[in-house]
């Protein structure tokens, strides 16, 4: 296990091991305040990535035969900050937006089946066939819905209040994910509120790998750096190599929020689409050579 090391520490480690150079004092008590701020860790876990030179797979550690700035390096997560800034706003409007799908879709269900909230609960299966919430979830949520209701039912006289607040406020997005990924009455969830919003004639299009755009959505919420999510990606990969291709679903789900959702373009040569082909082999036009 790794010592934990100071401030001063980390930087002496940084010149000694990763060669980076610190060209002044000022320059040093910049990189010390950002360190401070956004944790080595996040920083250099991610950047190493690309201003090594090269890999030792006997030693398993990375190669730094160039020397990089303090300031390059700062400069590059900077980069990456914007970015992850706009892609976790997107998620956390998809998320809401999401919210808003299914609590429309259970109205309209429980009108036709003249059903409650605990009822729904305690009626979903996984695919197979197994219950999604265990005894005392079922108890968490159905309390939570009947206590909003005596909440709210007087003050608005309308219990679909109810059912819109227990969503949008109190289900976390990883439970709203979950009841998604399930079936009723022996149909997917997710088609039939998909099958709602087009007949409803709504604007709105649900993503297939809700699991995956979960796993992003905490990740950028916890304000995890975008590299180590897709370099986790493949390290899944090639541990388990299961065939689950973990690492070009993650891919695909930054390209569904960040293009299809948001409206954006990813350059052909992003690190996010090219993140798979990173050989370390630094150029001398680090940092401007990497594009995100």
């Amino acid at each position: 296990m790794k010592p934990l090391l100071s401030i001063e520490e980390q930087i002496a480690r940084l010149i000694e091991n990763k060669n980076v150079k610190v060209n002044s004092q000022i320059e040093k008590e910049k990189f010390k305040s950002y360190l401070l701020k956004y944790n080595y860790i996040n920083i250099i876990g991610s950047t190493k990535l690309l201003f090594a030179t090269g890999y030792d797979i006997k030693k398993k550690e990375h190669i730094y035969e160039k020397a990089t700035n303090c300031k390059d390096i700062m400069d590059l997560h900077d980069k990456f900050l914007k970015f992850e800034c706009i892609l976790r706003e997107g998620i956390l409007d998809y998320e809401s937006q999401l919210k808003v799908m299914l609590s429309l879709y259970l109205r309209d269900l429980f009108d036709k089946k003249q059903i409650g909230f605990e009822e729904f609960i305690k009626s979903i299966k996984s695919k197979d066939n197994k219950k999604i919430f265990n005894n005392k979830e079922e108890e968490k949520y159905t309390e939570y819905w009947y206590r909003n209701i005596t909440k709210y039912s007087e003050k608005h006289k309308n219990k679909m209040y109810s059912n819109y607040y227990t969503l949008i406020k109190i289900l976390s997005f990883g439970t709203i994910v979950r009841i998604f990924l399930a079936t009723y009455e022996g149909k997917h969830i997710l088609s039939q509120v998909q099958n709602f919003i087009t007949k409803e004639n709504i604007s709105f299009k649900i993503f297939n790998d809700l699991s995956t755009i979960s796993i992003l959505r905490n990740v950028l919420c916890h304000k995890e750096p975008i590299l180590i999510f897709l370099n986790k990606g493949l390290l899944k990969d090639n541990i388990h190599n299961n065939g689950k291709d973990v690492y070009n679903k993650r891919v695909t789900c930054i390209e569904k929020i960040y293009c299809e959702y948001l409206g954006y373009q990813l350059p052909r040569d992003s690190i996010i689409k090219q993140f798979s082909n990173l050989k370390c082999n630094r150029t001398d036009k680090f940092p401007e050579n990497i594009i995100i």
